[in-house]
């Protein structure tokens, strides 16, 4: 059976589930969970492949991405095409300016948890047990570290259409190396801010 690992609440894995229940394509979907769920995703996810989600498992063939999965529903189910090719290249286009608005916003999020313990507490599996948020909560120092936030205005205004290579990403980098406290650039890949 197709499996689609995914975090409920991110917007590449809701653009995923759209195109496979566009196509009506069968799948079973399986809630990651960040930090625990790294090694189910890793052990599921065949070499070569980078685990991430969303992710696509089919028949041991890993699809790796929204854009990548709903290709791969294009090829496998019925219904209206969402790629013609004629469209393809514009398709690209707002794909990629997707994944930089996604990615922005994923920044600021993240930014704000680092600096809510309620927000954290709420995000944790309902599996542990209550009062235990304390130990899963990153150290107060991390919140510290975090952008103040007329940097974190700055960065979401530059980084509208940007990635961390563009240009337009050049003033938050620089400001970045000078002042080591915005995290703009690792918080979109890692778990805690540099």
């Amino acid at each position: 059976m197709r499996t689609l690992y995914g975090l409920s609440y991110s917007g590449w894995t809701e653009k995923a589930r759209w195109a496979l229940d566009h196509h009506r394509v069968a799948y079973r979907y399986h809630e990651h969970l960040p930090l625990l769920g790294e090694p189910l995703l890793r052990w599921r996810t065949p070499r070569g492949t980078r685990p991430a989600v969303p992710l696509l498992i089919d028949d041991g063939e890993a699809f790796p991405g929204s854009f990548t999965i709903a290709r791969r529903a294009e090829e496998l189910g019925q219904g209206e095409p969402l790629f013609s090719a004629a469209d393809l290249p514009a398709i690209q286009r707002w794909e990629a300016d997707s994944e930089q608005v996604l990615s922005a916003a994923r920044a600021r999020v993240v930014a704000r948890l680092i600096q809510n313990p309620q927000a954290q507490a709420e995000s944790l599996p309902a599996f542990l047990p209550s009062g235990s948020g304390r130990c899963w909560r990153p150290p107060r120092s991390w919140a510290r570290a975090s952008w103040p936030a007329s940097t974190t205005r700055r960065v979401t205004r530059r980084s509208r259409f940007a990635t961390p290579s563009s240009p337009r990403w050049s003033g938050c980098a620089s400001h970045c190396e000078a002042s080591r406290t915005c995290s703009a650039t690792s918080a979109t890949r890692t778990s805690r801010p540099h």
